[in-house]
C-alpha cells in the first residue's frame, strides 16, 4: 500500500498541473507562475504546482492591480494576471525587469508553449542566473543589443489574435515547411501594416524578411511613426546589392534579397540604427521625433514575406523609479503635494490601467473619423506665472481658448516625466465625465430616445429601486434620496458592499439596491447615480446607441483621437435581473478617457450649442434655469481655492452654474478629481481647459480670473 502511494505521489508530481482544491483545472499555473515571477512576485520555483507562495504572489499582484481575491482563482484570474503582467513590463520600473525565471527540472525542459517563452526569461537553475546576469551586463556594452522588456512580439501562428494592425486586408499569413509567415498581396499600390503604440520611446524593431518577387521593389521600415511623421529605414533592390538609406544617408550591402535577413532598426535618442544579419550598416542622427509606433511597407507590385517581429524598449533610468506611492491605485491622493518622480509614477500608472482596461475589453471607445478641424492658434500669449507652473508645477495641460482662437496652448516642460505630455496622450476626465454624460444625454432627447428631463423612469432593471417611477431630471440634479444607498462618504460602494460600484454591472446593483426607498430632496452627490444615468441612456436608446455616440462624438465634437470610457465589469445575478447579465445597459460609465484637445473640442461643442439655440443647447439652457442651490458653495472657506465646485452657486444636470463675483454671467463650470476642469464663458466665448496631477493651485488664478477677465496671470 506505502509503494502504491509513493507511486501515485511520485506521478501527481510530474505533472505540471493545479494541484490546490481551489485552482480550476484548466489553469496553466506554470504560465502564470512564469509572468509573477518575471514580475519580482516571487511564486517560488516554476513548477505548475500551486502552493502557498504561489498564493501569496497572486494576492499581492491583485493587491496592486485593485481586484479582489476571494480565494477561487479561474481562468479569467489567470489572463488578467498575464495580460496586467505584460503592461506592467510595457510600462513598469526597472526593477522589474531585473527579476529572473527559475524553473525546476521537471518542467524546465518540457516548455513548449511559445507563449510562455515569449514572455518569460529561461533559467535552469541558479548557476545559470549568475551567467545570465554576466551576459546581460557584457551586452549592454554594445549599444545594439538592447536587453528591455519585450513589448510587441508576433510569429504570426495564430491569425485571430494578431498584434498588427492591416487596415486595408492587404497581408495574409502564408506557410513555408509548416511555418507562419506574413505576406502582402501584390498590388498597384504600397501595402502595409501598423503595430505599437504612440508612447513608445527608445525602442528596436528586430523581424526577418525576404522579397518573394524580384523586380526593384522596396520595404520601408518607420519607427517612431506619429500620423504621418516617422523616421524610416528603406531596404530596396539595387542589382545584384541592396540599396539601404535612413534620413537621405545611403549605404550598400551584399546581401541577398531573396534570402531571409534579418533586420533591425534601433530609435534611441536622437541615433537611429539600422542592421542588417546582426551587423550595423547605416546610421543617422536627428531630434525632430521621439515617440511613436511602428510600420511595414512594401512597394507596388512587389511581394515580401515577414516573420518573427519582436520590438523590445532598452533600458535607461526612470524618472518614475524614485517615485512615492501612496496607494495601490493609478490616481494620486488629493491631499498629496508631489515631485515630478511621483508625478511620473502615477502618469505611467494611469496609462497602464487604460491599457489594462483594453486588454480586459472593458472600454468603450469612440474612433476618430477624420473630420477634427484644426484649432487656430497663435503665439502664446506672455503669462510667466503659467509658464513657471508647467515647468515646475502640476499642470500637465492648460489651454486657453477665447473666440474661436487658442491664445495658450501649453503642457508640462519635456523631460520632466518619463513620458511627456502631448496631443494623444490620454487623461481621466473623473468627474467633468459626469457634465459629458449629461452632453450625451441632451442628444439622447433631441434624437426621441428620451422624452425630455422630466421622463418618469420606467426601467425594468431599476424597477425595485428608489429610482423607477422618479424624473430623470432628480437623478441628474443628484437630488434624487440615494445617501442612504451609498456607503458613508465613499461614493462608489452601494448598500453595504465592499465591491467598487464599477467591478460590478448594473444588474448586481438593481440586485443590491432592490426594495430602496426614497428618502428626502437633498442633493447628494455621488459617483454611483451618474453610472446609472449613462446606463440609462442605453437603455432608453437601445440597438441605436452607438449611433447615437457617434452623432455625438464624431459628428458633433469631431474628435481627433479615440474617446473611450471604462465598462462596468460584467456580474451575474439570478432571478427576476437574470436577464440583464452582460446587457449593454449594465456596462456604461462617466469614466471617460480623452487627449487634452479633444476635451477642449467637447467644451467648444457644448458653447456653441448653447450659443446657437439648438435642441442640446435648449437643453443646456434648461438645465441652467432649473438648476439647484449647491451646498459646497464656499469661496471663503480655507483651501477653497483648491477645488472649481466651492465657487459654484448652483448645480444642475450634473453641470456647475452662477460663479462668485460672475453672477450675472452665463458660465457653465465642469470639475474633475485632481484638476480636470473646463470652465466656459457662453457670453464670451472664452473656455480655460486644466489637466492637472493634483490640486495645489490656485483656481481663481488659473480659472475664474482668466474667464472674468479674459486675461491671463502674470
Amino acid at each position: 500500500m506505502k509503494n502504491i502511494l509513493k507511486i501515485i505521489s511520485t506521478l501527481t508530481l510530474l505533472i505540471p498541473q493545479a494541484l490546490y482544491a481551489k485552482v480550476d483545472k484548466d489553469v496553466n499555473v506554470a504560465k502564470v507562475q512564469a509572468m509573477l515571477a518575471e514580475l519580482c512576485y516571487e511564486p517560488g520555483i516554476v513548477d505548475g504546482a500551486w502552493g502557498k507562495k504561489t498564493e501569496t504572489a497572486v494576492k499581492a499582484f491583485f493587491t496592486k492591480h485593485y481586484r479582489k481575491y476571494d480565494g477561487n482563482f479561474d481562468v479569467n484570474d489567470a489572463n488578467f494576471i498575464l495580460s496586467a503582467g505584460a503592461s506592467a513590463k510595457a510600462f513598469g520600473s526597472a526593477s522589474v525587469k531585473k527579476c529572473l525565471v527559475v524553473y525546476s527540472d521537471r518542467i524546465g525542459n518540457s516548455l513548449n508553449n511559445a507563449k510562455i517563452k515569449q514572455i518569460t526569461q529561461k533559467v535552469a537553475n541558479k548557476n545559470e542566473a549568475d551567467k545570465f546576469k554576466l551576459s546581460n551586463a557584457i551586452s549592454k556594452k554594445n549599444k545594439y543589443n538592447n536587453t528591455g522588456v519585450i513589448l510587441l512580439s508576433e510569429n504570426f501562428e495564430n491569425s485571430k489574435k494578431l498584434k498588427v494592425e492591416d487596415r486595408d486586408n492587404n497581408w495574409v499569413i502564408e506557410k513555408e515547411n509548416k511555418n507562419s509567415i506574413y505576406c502582402n498581396k501584390v498590388k498597384n499600390k504600397w501595402t502595409d501594416f501598423n503595430f505599437g503604440r504612440q508612447n513608445w520611446s527608445d525602442y528596436s524593431i528586430s523581424f526577418k524578411m525576404k522579397f518573394i518577387t524580384e523586380n526593384g521593389g522596396k520595404v520601408e521600415t518607420h519607427i517612431r511613426k506619429t500620423n504621418r511623421k516617422y523616421y524610416m529605414a528603406e531596404i530596396r533592390q539595387f542589382g545584384s546589392k541592396a540599396s539601404i538609406e535612413i534620413l537621405n544617408n545611403r549605404s550598400y550591402s551584399d546581401v541577398k534579397l531573396t534570402d531571409w535577413l534579418e533586420v533591425k532598426l534601433i530609435a534611441i535618442g536622437s541615433e537611429i540604427n539600422l542592421l542588417i544579419n546582426n551587423k550595423p550598416v547605416i546610421s543617422a542622427s536627428d531630434e525632430l521625433l521621439d515617440q511613436g509606433g511602428g510600420m511595414i511597407a512594401v512597394s507596388a507590385n512587389s511581394k515580401v514575406c515577414i516573420d518573427d517581429l519582436v520590438v523590445r524598449s532598452y533600458d535607461k533610468p526612470k524618472i518614475s523609479d524614485k517615485g512615492k506611492s501612496y496607494n495601490n491605485g493609478a490616481e494620486l491622493p488629493e491631499r498629496v503635494r508631489p515631485d515630478d518622480a511621483t508625478i511620473s509614477l502615477y502618469q505611467d500608472r494611469r496609462l497602464t490601467f487604460i491599457e489594462q482596461r483594453r486588454q480586459e475589453g472593458r472600454l468603450y471607445t469612440i474612433k476618430p473619423i477624420g473630420n477634427a478641424s484644426k484649432f487656430e492658434q497663435v503665439k502664446n500669449l506672455s503669462s510667466k506665472t503659467l509658464d513657471r507652473a508647467l515647468k515646475k508645477g502640476y499642470f500637465l495641460s492648460y489651454l486657453y481658448y477665447d473666440n474661436g482662437i487658442i491664445k495658450y496652448d501649453g503642457v508640462a516642460e519635456k523631460g520632466r516625466f518619463d513620458q511627456d505630455v502631448n496631443d494623444q496622450m490620454l487623461f481621466y476626465t473623473h468627474s467633468t465625465g459626469k457634465s459629458i454624460t449629461s452632453y450625451i444625454l441632451g442628444h439622447a432627447i433631441c434624437e426621441g430616445y428620451i422624452n425630455s428631463i422630466d421622463e418618469i423612469i420606467d426601467w425594468p432593471l431599476m424597477e425595485d429601486t428608489l429610482y423607477q417611477g422618479q424624473p430623470i431630471i432628480n437623478l441628474l440634479n443628484m437630488n434624487a434620496g440615494d445617501r442612504h444607498t451609498v456607503n458613508g462618504n465613499s461614493s462608489n460602494r452601494v448598500m453595504g458592499s465592499q465591491t467598487h460600484h464599477r467591478d460590478m454591472g448594473l444588474n448586481k446593483i438593481g440586485e443590491l439596491l432592490a426594495g430602496t426607498k426614497k428618502r428626502g430632496n437633498n442633493i447628494f452627490y455621488n459617483n454611483v447615480l451618474a453610472d446609472i444615468i449613462a446606463n440609462y441612456i442605453v437603455f432608453r436608446s437601445g440597438d441605436s446607441y452607438n449611433e447615437l455616440m457617434r452623432k455625438v462624438f464624431q459628428d458633433k465634437v469631431k474628435i481627433a483621437y479615440p474617446v473611450s470610457y471604462e465598462k462596468h465589469n460584467k456580474s451575474f445575478t439570478s432571478g427576476k435581473l437574470s436577464g440583464f447579465n452582460g446587457r449593454p445597459e449594465t456596462l456604461a460609465s462617466y469614466s471617460f478617457f480623452m487627449s487634452r484637445l479633444d476635451f477642449l473640442r467637447v467644451a467648444e461643442a457644448m458653447m456653441l450649442d448653447y450659443q446657437n439655440e439648438t435642441c442640446v443647447g435648449k437643453y443646456l439652457k434648461t438645465s441652467q434655469a432649473q438648476a439647484k442651490k449647491w451646498y459646497k458653495y464656499r469661496p471663503n472657506k480655507e483651501r477653497a481655492q483648491l477645488y472649481l465646485h466651492n465657487y459654484a452657486k448652483k448645480y444642475g444636470s450634473q453641470f456647475y452654474f452662477d460663479f462668485h463675483n460672475m453672477s450675472k454671467r452665463n458660465i457653465i463650470g465642469t470639475e474633475g478629481y485632481n484638476g480636470q476642469n473646463m470652465l466656459i464663458d457662453l457670453d464670451n466665448s472664452r473656455i480655460v481647459v486644466t489637466n492637472s496631477a493634483a490640486t495645489g493651485w490656485d483656481m481663481r488664478t488659473y480659472m475664474l480670473n482668466v474667464i472674468r477677465n479674459g486675461k491671463l496671470p502674470q
